[in-house]
C-alpha cells in the first residue's frame, strides 16, 4: 500500500533546505557552486564512495558538452550526500595514529589492476601517484590450510613457475587462458565502437549500451556462464585441475572476497585472479573519488547533512510528466529533485523508500574483520605454523579452506568426530608398527585444521620510533572473525606487537551463483527500481570492485541522460570509428565524455 506524502507539507517542514548545507564538510571548490538555472536538472547522489563520486564526475561531462553545444541552461545541478567520509570503502589509517610520521595505510579498497582502466585513467589524468606500498620488499607467498603450507615461495611470476607445474601440471596455464578469456570480455567496455555502434535500421545499441538491467550487460559481455555456476565447478569445467582449483584459485577468492570456491561465483574466482600490475595510490585510493568530487563541481552534503533517511516520490507535477523525489536527511534539511541515484549498498543504508512501490532487495554482504599491528618480530611465530624454534616463516600467507572442509565431512560420516574405527584391546601379538600406525592416525584426528585468518601480509617496514629502537613491520590480517588478543599472542608474541587497530565492516557482497537471464535481468537488483531512482550498487553482486563501480554509475548516468536528452547525446551519431587505442593507450581524447570516442 503506498503512502501518500502531500508535497506542501514537506516543503514546510524543510523550508531552509534550498540553502548552502552546514556542518562538517571539506574545502572543495565543490561548496561554491553557482546557483542552478531555472532551466537545470537536480541529481541527488547518495553516497561519495566509488560509485557515488563518478556518477558525479559523468553528469559533469554532460554539463561540458551542453556547454559545448550552446545549451548550458539545461545543466545539470549535482548534489552529493555522503554520512561519513568521501571513498567509502577505500578508507585511511595511520599506524599509531601518527601522519606525520608514517605513511597511510589502505584498511579497505586496497589496490586496482591494470585492466581497471578507468581507474588507472583517472589516475593519470589526474596526476596522482600509483605506487602504493603494497607489501614488503623481497615477500614470497605460501599458502597455509590450518595444518601446514601446502605451497610456498609463490612469486608474481607463479602461471609458469615449475614448481606449480609439479604439483599441478597444466592448470596453473589453463587457468591463465581462462582468466584471459574473462578479462578480453570485459575490457570491451573500454571500446567505443563495441559499446556504441547501432543496429540495423535502429536506434538502439548493438552492445546494449546502456543497460536497463544487470543480467542483459552480463549476457552482453558473455560472463552469464560465469557468474551461474559456483567457482569450484566452473573452473573444473573448463579443465583445471581440483587441486589447483582448491588450494591456488581459494587462496585468490579467500583474500579478495573472503569466500571459499563452492560458494563464490566463477566471475568472482577469475576477478580474483587479474590482479595483474596491483597499484594503490600514495597516501590512499580515497583521493582519486576525493579527486572526482571536486572537478564534477558537485555540492557535497556531510555529516547530518549527508545521512539521508527518507526518499520521498512525488508525481503529477503540472510542469514534467516524470515524478520528483524527496531527500530527507538527519539534520532535517533536503531538496527536491528530478532524478535520486542510490551509490551506497542498501542493506545498511538507513534509508526509507515512501509513496513508491519500488523493491530494492537486500543483499548479503561479507563481514569482514581487518587487524592492523605493528611488530618487531620479522615473521610470524614458527611454532603456530607447526615448525621449530628460529625456522622461517612466511611473511605473506593466504589460505585454503580444503583442509578444514574435508575434516568437516569425514566427522559427519563418522558422526562421533573420530577416525570411524572402534578402540581395540592392545594385544602383546600385534606389531609395534601398527600401534604407531594407528597412534599416528589418533593423533591426526585430534589435532584438527583452523584457519584463524584469511590473509596475513606484511605491508612495510616502519620508520623507528627512536634512535634506539628496533625494526618494526607493519602487519594486515583479514579474518572472519575477530583476532584475540590470545591469537595475536600466539602468532607474533604480545610483548612484540607496539601498535593495534581493528575494524570491521560489510566489506563486499557474497557473490553466490547468481542467473542473469529473463526480462527483470535474472537474480539482480533493478537498476532503475522506479522511475527517476536509480540503485548503482545493483552490479555489485555480479562484480565487486573499485573499477566496476565507476562502470555501473557510468551505466546508470547513461539511461538517466539518454531520457532527458535522447540516445544521440549519450553515443554519438554519424560516429567516424579510428583505430582502436592499444592497451597502454590510458588518456586517449573523449573517453571519458559523451558521444562517439567515450568509453
Amino acid at each position: 500500500m503506498r503512502l501518500h506524502v502531500t508535497l506542501t507539507v514537506v516543503l514546510a517542514c524543510h523550508l531552509l533546505s534550498c540553502l548552502p548545507v552546514a556542518g562538517k564538510q571539506l574545502p572543495f571548490a565543490a561548496q561554491t557552486s553557482t546557483s542552478p538555472t531555472s532551466h537545470s536538472i537536480k541529481v541527488a547522489i547518495i553516497g561519495g564512495g566509488a560509485s557515488g563520486s563518478s556518477a558525479a564526475y559523468w553528469l559533469s561531462k554532460a554539463q561540458e558538452k551542453l556547454d559545448f553545444l550552446g545549451r548550458s541552461s539545461e545543466g545539470v545541478d549535482i548534489h552529493v550526500y555522503e554520512r561519513d567520509s568521501v571513498g567509502g570503502r577505500a578508507r585511511v589509517i595511520y599506524p599509531y595514529d601518527d601522519p606525520q610520521r608514517y605513511e597511510s595505510v589502505e584498511l579497505g579498497a586496497s589496490i586496482f589492476a591494470d585492466v581497471n582502466r578507468n581507474m588507472v585513467r583517472f589516475a593519470k589524468d589526474f596526476d596522482l601517484p600509483t605506487d602504493a606500498k603494497l607489501d614488503e620488499d623481497g615477500s614470497i607467498t605460501a599458502i597455509w590450510d590450518g595444518q601446514q603450507f601446502v605451497i610456498e615461495d609463490l612469486s608474481d611470476g607463479w602461471w609458469s613457475s615449475t614448481k606449480l607445474f609439479w604439483r599441478y601440471g597444466y592448470s596453473p596455464v589453463t587457468t591463465r587462458s581462462v582468466v584471459n578469456d574473462l578479462k578480453k570480455a570485459f575490457m570491451q567496455l573500454y571500446s567505443p565502437r563495441w559499446m556504441h555502434e547501432r543496429k540495423a535500421a535502429s536506434n538502439e545499441t548493438q552492445s546494449g549500451f546502456p543497460w536497463s538491467t544487470i543480467g542483459a550487460l552480463s549476457r552482453s559481455l558473455k560472463l552469464d556462464e560465469a557468474a551461474a555456476s559456483d567457482a569450484h565447478s566452473w573452473f573444473y569445467g573448463k579443465g583445471v585441475s581440483q587441486l589447483f582449483v582448491e588450494e591456488i584459485i581459494e587462496a585468490a577468492t579467500r583474500v579478495n572476497y573472503g569466500q571459499n570456491t563452492d560458494s563464490i561465483h566463477g566471475l568472482g574466482g577469475g576477478v580474483s585472479l587479474a590482479a595483474s600490475g596491483a597499484a594503490g595510490i600514495r597516501g590512499g585510493n580515497y583521493r582519486l573519488f576525493q579527486e572526482l568530487l571536486v572537478r564534477s563541481n558537485a555540492r557535497l552534503h556531510l555529516a547530518e547533512h549527508g545521512e539521508v533517511t527518507g526518499v520521498v516520490r512525488f508525481a503529477n507535477f503540472a510542469e514534467a510528466d516524470a515524478p520528483k523525489w524527496w531527500v530527507g536527511t538527519a539534520a532535517g534539511t533536503g531538496g527536491l529533485y528530478d532524478a535520486v541515484l542510490v551509490a551506497t549498498p542498501w542493506h545498511n543504508a538507513g534509508i526509507t523508500l515512501m509513496n513508491t512501490e519500488a523493491v530494492i532487495p537486500v543483499d548479503k554482504y561479507v563481514h569482514l574483520h581487518v587487524t592492523l599491528l605493528a611488530t618487531n618480530a620479522s615473521h610470524p611465530k614458527a611454532k603456530y605454523f607447526g615448525r621449530t624454534e628460529g625456522s622461517d616463516v612466511p611473511t605473506s600467507i593466504l589460505t585454503t579452506y580444503e583442509a578444514v572442509r574435508r575434516a568437516g565431512q569425514k566427522r559427519e560420516r563418522d558422526g562421533d568426530g573420530g577416525d570411524g574405527e572402534e578402540d581395540e584391546p592392545v594385544s602383546p601379538s600385534r606389531s609395534w608398527r601398527s600401534l604407531l600406525s594407528r597412534n599416528v592416525r589418533q593423533a591426526a584426528a585430534m589435532k584438527s585444521p583452523t584457519l584463524d585468518f584469511n590473509s596475513l601480509s606484511y605491508l612495510a617496514k616502519l620508520p623507528p620510533r627512536r634512535p634506539s629502537s628496533s625494526q618494526e613491520h607493519l602487519v594486515k590480517i583479514f579474518s572472519p572473525s575477530r583476532l584475540s588478543d590470545e591469537q595475536l599472542d600466539e602468532l607474533f608474541g604480545l610483548e612484540r606487537i607496539g601498535w593495534t587497530y581493528r575494524q570491521e565492516w560489510d566489506a563486499y557482497p557474497e557473490l553466490r551463483p547468481r542467473r542473469s537471464d529473463g526480462e527483470d535481468g535474472g537474480d539482480f537488483a533493478a537498476v532503475e527500481p522506479d522511475e527517476g531512482l536509480f540503485y548503482l550498487n545493483a552490479m555489485e553482486p555480479l562484480v565487486s570492485t573499485m573499477e566496476t563501480s565507476t562502470v555501473s554509475s557510468r551505466n546508470a548516468v547513461a539511461l538517466l541522460l539518454s531520457k532527458w536528452y535522447g540516445q544521440e547525446f549519450v553515443v554519438g551519431s554519424r560516429c567516424s570509428w579510428r583505430e582502436e587505442a592499444d592497451d597502454d593507450d590510458d588518456a586517449k581524447e573523449g573517453w571519458d565524455g559523451w558521444g562517439c570516442q567515450a568509453a
